[in-house]
C-alpha cells in the first residue's frame, strides 16, 4: 500500500484465525480491497481506528458480532455498512464465522475540509450502522468495479469514494458548510430548538455534551463554539439556567417535597440544589418558595 499516506494506516486485523485480499486497487490516498476473513473461536479485541475506513459486508454478519464505542455500554451487532472515522476507538466481539467484505481506507487528506476539526466524538453510534441509501449504493457499484474492472474503473471509483464521503458530511450532520448554520459561526435556528427541545426533555438525568451534539449530528466541539456564539452563554451555562428556573416555577406551582423537586431538575441530591439555587436567586429553595407564597396572597388580597 504505497499511495495511502502510510501502509500502516490500512486496517488489517490482529485477531482473526484467517485473513486474505480477493483483490485491490491502490490510488493516491485512496485503497480499496474485498477481503475474506473469519474466526474458529470467541474473540474479543479493542482497537483505534489507524485511518477513516468504510466497509460493506458482501456476506451476511454474525448473529453474534457486536461492536462498541467506548461510550456505549453494550455491544450492537454492526450494519450492512460500517464507517470508522481514523482515530476512533472501538471494541468487537465475534463468535467463529466467516466473512467476506468490501473496505475502502482513505487518508484525512482526502476528507480534509468536510469534517469538523472536532469530529471525533460525532454520532460514534451511527457509525456502526449507517443506514444511507446513496452510501450502500457507492459501495455497492464500488465493488463491481473492484470484482469486474471496467474502462476508466479507477477513475470512477475514485469519484464514487468523493461523492460518499460528501453523503457521510451531510449525512451525520459532520459538514462545517455555512448552509447547515447561520453566519458568523451561529447555530442554525432550526438546530438551536433541537438543542433546546432535547435539555427540556431530559433536565431531570445527566446531560452530556456528547449526548447533545450526537442528536444534533454534529461535534461536540461544533455544538459548543456555534451554542455559544448564538446564545451568548455556553450549553453547560444553558442547562444550569434551565434547571433553575424549572425549579421556580415547581417552588411555586406545586407542592412537591424539594427533595423531589431537585430529582426533578436533574440535581444530584438536595444539598447540591440548594447551593446552586441559593446561588442564583440569594435565596434557599424554602425562603424562595415562602417568599413567592406571600407575594400571591398579598395580590389575591
Amino acid at each position: 500500500m504505497g499511495n495511502v499516506d502510510d501502509a500502516a494506516l490500512i486496517c488489517t486485523p490482529k485477531t482473526m484465525a484467517y485473513f486474505e485480499i480477493e483483490r485491490a486497487l491502490d490510488l493516491d490516498h485512496l485503497h480499496v480491497d474485498i477481503r475474506r476473513y473469519g474466526w474458529t473461536s470467541s474473540s474479543m479485541n479493542a482497537f483505534e481506528a489507524p485511518s477513516n475506513y468504510i466497509d460493506l459486508s458482501l456476506s451476511p454478519r454474525s448473529n453474534a458480532a457486536g461492536l462498541m464505542t467506548n461510550s456505549d455500554r453494550s455491544f450492537e451487532p454492526p450494519g450492512e455498512v460500517v464507517f470508522f472515522p481514523s482515530g476512533t476507538c472501538f471494541r468487537t466481539f465475534a463468535e467463529p464465522s466467516d466473512h467476506r467484505l468490501l473496505t475502502v481506507t482513505f487518508s484525512d487528506r482526502m476528507i480534509e475540509g468536510m469534517l469538523d476539526d472536532g469530529h471525533e466524538p460525532v454520532a460514534l453510534r451511527h457509525c456502526l450502522d449507517v443506514r444511507l441509501p446513496t452510501i450502500r449504493q457507492g459501495l455497492m457499484r464500488i465493488a463491481q468495479e473492484i470484482a469486474c474492472p471496467g474502462f476508466a474503473h479507477a477513475s470512477l471509483i475514485e469519484a464514487l469514494t468523493l461523492s460518499m464521503l460528501v453523503d457521510i458530511s451531510r449525512g451525520f450532520g459532520l459538514t462545517t458548510d455555512a448552509s447547515c448554520d447561520g453566519p458568523n459561526g451561529k447555530m442554525a435556528p432550526w438546530r438551536v430548538r433541537r438543542v433546546i427541545d432535547y435539555i427540556a426533555a431530559n433536565l431531570s438525568k445527566h446531560i452530556l455534551i456528547s449526548d447533545i451534539a450526537d442528536e444534533c449530528g454534529i461535534s461536540a466541539h461544533h455544538l459548543m463554539r456555534t451554542f455559544k456564539s448564538t446564545a451568548g452563554l455556553t450549553v453547560s451555562d444553558y442547562i444550569a439556567e434551565e434547571r433553575i428556573t424549572r425549579a421556580k416555577n415547581a417552588l411555586v406551582s406545586t407542592s412537591r417535597m424539594i427533595k423531589q423537586i431537585s430529582a426533578d431538575c436533574g440535581f444530584t441530591n438536595a444539598a447540591a440544589f440548594s447551593t446552586s439555587f441559593r446561588k442564583a436567586t440569594g435565596m434557599t429553595p424554602r425562603e424562595y418558595r415562602q417568599q413567592m407564597s406571600v407575594k400571591k396572597s398579598v395580590r389575591l388580597n
